[in-house]
């Protein structure tokens, strides 16, 4: 059901006797071993978390994973070791027998680092810190616990009233820190929001941007009662599948602007993305059925930002063509930011040249 083809890893083991795979069967990315005529042998990893597999050693029969933030190893006999626990991100960059390198990174620093077989550090390699300064943002919501970071202006204090550009987007790189980082520079309280979608793919599976877009309103519920908040001011932002979830979250009037960054308004423009999280027209049909352009339009109550890149492949560039067309039509007033030339990951002077348009409207 939930489709992640470039997650989805086939590692030969046991002197090639058998096979491990991981799927989400259970609700959680786990892995399992098969034997080579597609028996099932045994479920190696549960839990309620989602692994992903790193690596296999056939010398010491052992598995490479990480789960919880965690780097972890687990033997074909389910004897589980913790490598190491902490640091926010981490990777396996290499091993052997003797000792491990793991790179590891929190919000603002990265490091290298070289670990004995037992976890204990030897030495460190690198260790390099970011110019972008984030703290750790969580909050509760309906019993699960929402994710992320905030990035306050310079000079903040509590007593003054901060807009809020509240972020929903999955995958961010440095220029996107950039684009953060400059909002906040001119005033705005930055607020971004990781995608639980493969903690909630339960929940979310067939309702794409409908379940987002619920979190996203919920969230600035409760950011709204902060004492350095302005309540109307309160932003919203999502790309891709964050900006569908934006479309339908600007019917709720909490939100003072949507900036929907080449949103998916035709499932089918998109087979890539969308069968993920909304599988196949012919056993979704009411779901293809009600995500209309006339209804996302009808939805828009706020003001509303469509931002897309011509060249975009991902999310083609008619997505916002036709929104746009339907939103003339019903008479709904919007602005439109348009890249010639650009694709779905935008250049850098394009991503600063639409935080500064973004700045504006927070």
């Amino acid at each position: 059901n939930y489709i992640s083809p470039e997650n989805i890893k086939v590692t030969f083991v046991n002197g090639n006797r058998s096979f491990i795979i991981n799927s989400d069967r259970d609700g959680h990315n786990h892995l399992y071993m098969y034997s080579l005529t597609g028996i099932l042998q045994k479920q190696l990893t549960k839990g309620d978390f989602d692994v992903e597999l790193i690596a296999y050693d056939e010398d010491k029969q052992q598995i490479y994973y990480r789960a919880d933030n965690a780097i972890r190893s687990i033997d074909l006999k389910q004897k589980e070791t913790t490598i190491k626990s902490d640091f926010y991100d981490k990777k396996l960059l290499s091993y052997s027998p003797n000792y491990y390198i793991i790179e590891s990174s929190d919000l603002n620093a990265s490091r290298v680092d070289v670990l004995g077989a037992k976890g204990e550090q030897l030495c460190n390699i690198v260790e390099n810190k970011s110019m972008f300064q984030r703290e750790i943002f969580s909050v509760d919501i309906d019993g699960k616990s929402q994710k992320g970071w905030m990035i306050r202006p310079a000079e903040f204090n509590l007593s003054t009233k901060y807009p809020v550009l509240l972020i929903q987007e999955d995958v961010l790189s440095d220029s996107d820190l950039m684009f953060e980082h400059f909002i906040a520079n001119e005033g705005v309280v930055v607020v971004h929001i990781v995608s639980n979608l493969q903690q909630d793919k339960k929940d979310a599976y067939r309702k794409m941007g409908i379940y987002e877009s619920e979190m996203l309103t919920k969230i600035a519920q409760k950011i709204a009662n902060e004492e350095y908040v302005d309540s109307n001011k309160i932003s919203v932002l999502g790309k891709n599948l964050g900006g569908l979830a934006v479309l339908y979250a600007s019917a709720n009037e909490i939100f003072h602007t949507a900036v929907a960054v080449s949103p998916v308004v035709d499932w089918t423009s998109a087979p890539l993305i969308c069968e993920r999280f909304a599988s196949v027209p012919q056993e979704n049909f009411s779901g293809y059925r009600n995500n209309t352009i006339d209804a996302i339009a009808d939805n828009v109550k706020v003001n509303l930002l469509l931002v897309h890149g011509t060249s975009d492949t991902v999310i083609p560039f008619e997505n916002t063509m036709v929104l746009s067309q339907k939103m003339v039509e019903k008479a709904k007033q919007f602005d439109m930011q348009i890249y010639a030339n650009e694709g779905n990951c935008m250049s850098q002077k394009a991503i600063m040249h639409l935080a500064k348009k973004v700045a504006d409207l927070c």
